[in-house]
């Protein structure tokens, strides 16, 4: 079915970016939670799934008001709204989508398709923004958790 819906491969490549990108994202969440508590709580909190992760460490970071922490609780607001996007990616089908041009033509093209929100679908060109989207997320939020980290004084200043 792959090679009919995505034959140049360009939705695994997008989708694939992405998920890596999220990859990373989860991670550093982790490693907020490591870091960020004075308390150690991550060995339970790591197995929250990504936006109660997120909501946890938000709540962590309202009494500071360091700008690192203040950029770095922006950052993480992002994630929940990238979050819904994945999953719709995550959860629905790549489908194979045939409309008629209005002149009898049979246009053919794919779409991730929402199976219980009809109507609602992903296009490749918005697969692809995403996954650049999310690449640039994830590379930020490292650079904003270690400031972050340091404001805190959870890590030495380099």
């Amino acid at each position: 079915m792959a090679s009919i819906v995505d034959p140049k491969g360009e939705w695994a490549a997008a989708i694939g970016a992405a998920f890596v990108a999220f990859g990373s994202i989860e991670h550093t969440t982790i490693v907020c939670l490591r870091e960020i508590p004075r308390d150690s709580i991550w060995r339970s909190s790591k197995s929250l799934k990504l936006v109660p992760r997120v909501d946890l460490l938000l709540e962590l970071l309202e009494p500071y008001q360091h700008q690192e922490c203040l950029t770095l609780a922006d950052k993480l607001r992002q994630v929940k709204e990238l979050a819904r996007t994945r999953n719709l990616i995550a959860h629905n089908p790549l489908v194979l989508q045939i409309h008629e041009d209005g002149q009898g033509n049979r246009i053919f093209g794919s779409a991730i398709t929402a199976i219980h929100k009809e109507g609602h679908l992903i296009s490749l060109p918005e697969a692809q923004s995403f996954a650049a989207t999310c690449e640039e997320l994830a590379y930020d939020l490292v650079g904003v958790s270690i400031n972050a980290f340091k404001a805190l004084g959870r890590i030495a200043h380099a």
